[in-house]
């Protein structure tokens, strides 16, 4: 039977002891991987056989976190789901700052065993581990795109969270959810992440009825959970001012995902363009990122729904077809759709 995963310390001399060979990386393992010493040793007995008749590569940090991704057999409990993210950094259209808060909570899990356990922090600074991220800013931003980008740099998986099925009105059941997502997240050395988070960690009521009390336990109990966790967990909001405050304390990484400027429109425009794609020599991305003030989501739907247009047609994709694609998401949102950028072009020359 598999014990319980070791703390930091423990850790850090079982894959010293286990792991040799990769001298200075056993911090690094410790601060990636929640898993036991048979869990351990079996990914490291793979990773050697694959080394040898394989790949090299495979008696890495990296290769020792893949095998035991590939180990891992837990059943999830209903309310989550599991992503194997592909997701780049280099898929994300960020700020600096943006970038650097982001590579900070990489930092954190990263460096958690050196920092707390080999430092002293985690005695100073009251810090059992893991890493608390808010992600917050109008739909369409990029916030599960970050989320995913970030599991995919430190090479561990996905989990994400259905709400809808966390929260139960029965007494308890909500506990008992949380209790499993949180066990889940542990044994399949994944990153937790809360979409929409604050349908669960929304401001707290009064507690004047039973039903306002219930609520405020069943949040006290989330963020205690929050607070014991050794991973890295990512919530996503569109609005920070619905979450609540006791839990904006706890968070260590806070992360504004504004809508983009025209520069970082025009980027995303040849973002969601591949290289490969056939453009008209008609396209003028430049003209659409200053006519369109629309997120990311929203340019990448219009760019593939221009896209299966043109090949249903037999041509290249056009200015036209792009414009008409952002014309529906702009009906989709509900929004007032400012024109065809030619058309404003017409009426500046004309003078109107």
């Amino acid at each position: 039977m598999e014990l319980a995963p070791p703390g930091l310390g423990d850790a850090v001399a079982m894959w010293r002891r286990l792991l040799p060979e990769l001298n200075g990386s056993s911090a690094a393992l410790a601060g990636l991987l929640r898993v036991g010493e048979l869990g351990a040793r079996r990914a490291v007995t793979d990773s050697r056989a694959t080394a040898a008749s394989l790949d090299p590569a495979a008696l890495s940090v990296e290769g020792v976190v893949a095998q035991v991704r590939r180990r891992t057999d837990v059943q999830l409990p209903r309310s989550v789901r599991l992503v194997r993210p592909d997701a780049t950094f280099e898929q994300l259209v960020l700020s600096d700052e943006q970038d650097r808060l982001l590579c900070s909570v990489l930092d954190r899990v990263r460096g958690q065993a050196q920092v707390l356990h080999e430092w002293g922090f985690s005695r100073a600074a009251r810090h059992r581990g893991g890493a608390r991220v808010l992600l917050s800013g109008p739909p369409g931003t990029g916030k599960s795109l970050a989320a995913a980008a970030a599991a995919a740099e430190l090479g561990l998986d996905l989990l994400v969270v259905d709400l809808a099925a966390l929260v139960s009105k029965w007494l308890g059941e909500t506990e008992k959810n949380i209790a499993e997502v949180f066990d889940a997240a542990e044994h399949c050395q994944a990153v937790l992440f809360f979409d929409e988070a604050d349908a669960v960690f929304g401001r707290r009521t009064d507690g004047s009825d039973a039903q306002g009390r219930w609520a405020n336990l069943e949040t006290a109990y989330l963020l205690s959970r929050i607070d014991r966790s050794d991973g890295l967990v990512v919530l996503a909001t569109n609005l920070r001012r619905n979450i609540d405050d006791a839990f904006l304390r706890r968070l260590d990484v806070f992360i504004e995902l504004d809508e983009p400027d025209r520069a970082a429109r025009e980027r995303l425009w040849r973002l969601h363009l591949p290289p490969g794609a056939p453009c008209a020599p008609d396209v003028d991305l430049g003209a659409l990122a200053a006519m369109y003030e629309i997120t990311g989501g929203l340019i990448r739907n219009a760019a593939l729904a221009a896209a299966f247009g043109a090949a249903a047609a037999g041509h290249p994709i056009d200015q036209d077809g792009l414009i008409h694609a952002v014309h529906d998401e702009y009906r989709k949102a509900g929004r007032s759709f400012p024109g065809s950028p030619r058309a404003a072009a017409a009426r500046v020359r004309g003078g109107t």
